[in-house]
């Protein structure tokens, strides 16, 4: 089972339905890349060193999808700490949170 198959709780800036972020001026999507935010997420989850890459540029509000910003914040919180960022540690570091959910 991978962090994808699980359901994240407490999405609390949810916009929507789709539980999407929308622009401060109306309705309008900003400008995202959910291939990005999966492709760097998961490099982060499989590598240290790609976490050390991934936050020079990148901050959890980055994020377009909020459950995307919950996962970043949990591996910071890991790599901070200098716990292993891999999925189990992950997935246990969002259960401890109450973040996860089955869905």
């Amino acid at each position: 089972m991978s962090i994808a198959h699980l359901g994240l709780a407490g999405d609390q800036r949810q916009a929507g339905d789709a539980g999407h972020r929308s622009d401060s001026r109306g309705d309008r999507v900003p400008p995202h890349d959910l291939l990005a935010e999966q492709s760097a997420i998961g490099g982060m989850l499989l590598s240290k060193d790609a976490v050390a890459d991934v936050i020079e540029t990148v901050r959890g509000i980055d994020f377009y999808i909020p459950k995307h910003e919950t996962i970043f914040d949990a591996v910071m919180s890991l790599y901070s700490h200098g716990e292993p960022t891999d999925v189990i540690a992950v997935t246990d570091e969002l259960t401890k949170i109450g973040e996860l959910t089955r869905g």
